[in-house]
């Protein structure tokens, strides 16, 4: 499994993104966490290619789309703070791997 951050940027105020989050919920088996408006985690098999593929037309056209993996492995390339339900997220999703 591969932890990616996805981010998007909506374009359109009356477009209905509830299809993205849909399909992005189904791609990755509910194994997310939304860590801010139009930011999130996720845990998944796919790469990053596949995501693209099946979140993009899931997207109004004009629309934003940011993938990339993360590798929380060497945290001297992370700075900064997060709520402690993404750490008890991430923590419980990394085990939940190994098992």
């Amino acid at each position: 499994m591969k932890t990616y951050l996805i981010a998007f940027q909506s374009r359109n105020k009356g477009f209905n993104y509830m299809y993205f989050f849909q399909e992005l919920k189904q791609l990755c088996d509910r194994n997310y966490f939304l860590l801010m408006d139009n930011l999130l985690y996720i845990r998944t098999t796919l790469d990053k290619d596949s995501l693209c593929k099946n979140l993009r037309p899931k997207l109004f056209e004009d629309d934003s789309l940011l993938i990339q993996q993360v590798d929380f492995s060497d945290t001297t390339k992370i700075q900064g703070f997060l709520p402690s339900s993404f750490w008890s997220w991430f923590t419980k999703s990394e085990n939940k791997l190994e098992e």
